[in-house]
């Protein structure tokens, strides 16, 4: 997870609402995603990642969302 993977600053609920399986907030992911937002505290963003195509292509691309607190990545979820 790179810091130039950083796509766009989001909110809880809209992390939730864009990622719903089977009525329940990122399926069977749901434990780390309730991990991941324990990580979020009072200071920490959280922000979705993408990785560039090329890294897809590649076959190391990944996707998910983080915890950026200050200017360093705290934590992620890979989805």
């Amino acid at each position: 997870m790179k810091k130039q993977w950083l796509k766009q600053q989001v909110s809880v609920e809209q992390a939730e609402t864009d990622n719903v399986y089977n009525n329940v907030p990122f399926g069977t992911l749901n434990q780390e995603w309730q991990d991941l937002k324990d990580r979020l505290g009072e200071d920490g963003q959280l922000w979705f990642f993408d990785s560039p195509n090329e890294v897809w292509r590649e076959g190391g691309g990944r996707k998910g969302y983080c915890v950026v607190r200050g200017n360093e990545i705290a934590a992620s979820l890979v989805t």
